[in-house]
Parts: C-alpha cells; structure tokens; sequence
C-alpha cells in the first residue's frame, strides 16, 4: 500500500508543476499596454507617441504601427519670411511603424513620431516654400500589430496647434 501511496503522491506532484508551468507560461505572453501617451512638438507639429507593452515573451520581434488623423493648413511663405495666397489643407492618417524586439523581460518600451499630412494638392509658390501653418491631431493610438491590440493614447487629441500665423 506505501508504494501505491508514493506513485499517487509522485503523479500529483508531476501534475502540479506542469500546471504551474503552464500557467507562468500564459502570464508570459499576455500582452498588454502599460502606458501610452502622445506628446505634440509645438517647434515641427509633428506628436510622439511614448508606449511601453509588457507580457510579450522574451526576445520576441513584435511590429508596432503608431497612427493618428491630421488636418493641416500649409502656407507659402516667400523669401522675406511673409505669407502668400491663400492656405492649402493637408488631411489624412499619419502613420509611423517599427519592429522591436523584447527584452528579457517581456517588455518593449519605444517611442515613434507622427509627422503631420502633406498638403492635398500643391501650387506653384513662387520664390519661396510651403510651411506648416496649423495642425489639429485626433484619435492618436499605438497598435501592437503582432498580437493585434491597441491602445489610444493619454491624451488622443490635440487641439489646433499654430505654427506660422498668416492671420488664419
């Protein structure tokens, strides 16, 4: 009967640590957001989005897209720095990708920029050069395109930024 008692209690044992095994395995590769902001950079208009993702396995490659909509209003500015014509938009979804390869300890923390749209359609600014006159930022995200997640930003918008005033 003590033999029978010892291969019943062995067979437990070996079922328990597998469980655990397995469980420290799931907690692994859970991925998941632990921070994400977005910071607008008043000098380019152009925002960087900040994140850092954790439960992602060791040295695992992960591809993230960081994206966010714009609308820009581009001016031509002539050689003595004044503003010529009427203002051209720009509209469109900014994108800015990357693949990082997590640390040891599951994480990935990075930074991307978004740079604003171009403008739609372009005429001839004579003697001079098209400058960002405004930006307006909405719905800024970071997705985790490996394990198909997302995160909206802290903030996910940012109001009308002015850049180069023309009177607009």
């Amino acid at each position: 009967m003590q033999k029978s008692a010892k291969r019943i209690l062995a067979f437990v044992l070996a079922v328990s640590v597998v469980t655990m095994l397995s469980a420290v395995s799931v907690w692994a590769a859970s991925p998941h957001f632990i921070k994400a902001t977005a910071t607008k950079i008043v000098k380019t208009g152009d925002v960087k989005v900040a994140f850092i993702e954790a439960g992602l396995g060791q040295n695992t490659p992960i591809d993230y897209t960081a994206s966010a909509t714009s609308t820009s209003n581009w001016v031509c500015v002539d050689a003595s720095g004044t503003c010529q014509g009427p203002s051209i938009e720009g509209q469109g979804r900014s994108n800015s990708q990357v693949t990082i390869e997590s640390g040891p300890d599951g994480k990935v923390s990075a930074t991307l920029t978004l740079s604003p749209a171009p403008p739609s359609k372009v005429s001839i600014c004579a003697g001079g050069h098209y400058a960002l006159a405004d930006v307006t930022w909405s719905g800024i995200e970071i997705t985790d395109n490996t394990n198909g997640i997302f995160e909206p930003t802290k903030p996910d918008s940012f109001q009308k930024l002015t850049l180069f005033p023309c009177g607009h």
